[in-house]
């Protein structure tokens, strides 16, 4: 009696095990960092003006890593290629609003961070704010945190 218990519960133990893998409650997908996001991600909120915008990226050593001008019509953006450099350097964002306005950060992303820059008018309190967004999916967290700015 006491076999055939210990059978059925193991079997149970089995069924259930296998349907909770099958459902994709105990599957733990591994974090991927082969996943590439762009360095940074450059946003207009300013909903009356267009905006001409120059940003630097560069790092400790002073190379230039990015380095782009464009034009942002209210509500659109811009971003980076697929970032190419090692995760959690020292670099230093430099953006240029309209040719007299220069806004610094420094930060070091990890890679799955972004560094976002928002314009916003130029008459209001805050003409450029900055956040460090981190895609890491929920749950699937890299070993390093972020260390960000």
């Amino acid at each position: 009696m006491k076999k055939t218990f210990f059978l059925v519960l193991c079997a149970a133990v089995i069924v259930i095990t296998a349907v909770l893998f099958a459902t994709g409650i105990l599957e733990e997908t591994p974090y991927d960092d082969s996943a590439s996001y762009p360095l940074v991600v450059i946003y207009n909120r300013d909903p009356g003006l267009t905006h001409s915008v120059r940003i630097f990226v560069s790092n400790a050593t002073e190379a230039n890593i990015f380095n782009r001008t464009c034009v942002l019509a209210p509500n659109e953006s811009t971003e980076s290629d697929q970032r190419s450099i090692e995760p959690f350097q020292d670099l230093t964002f430099t953006l240029l609003v309209d040719g007299n306005e220069s806004f610094f950060v420094k930060a070091h992303p990890g890679p799955t961070n972004i560094v976002l820059f928002e314009l916003y008018a130029p008459y209001g309190s805050e003409v450029v704010s900055h956040s460090i967004i981190d895609l890491t999916p929920s749950g699937r967290h890299p070993s390093s945190s972020m260390r960000g700015g």
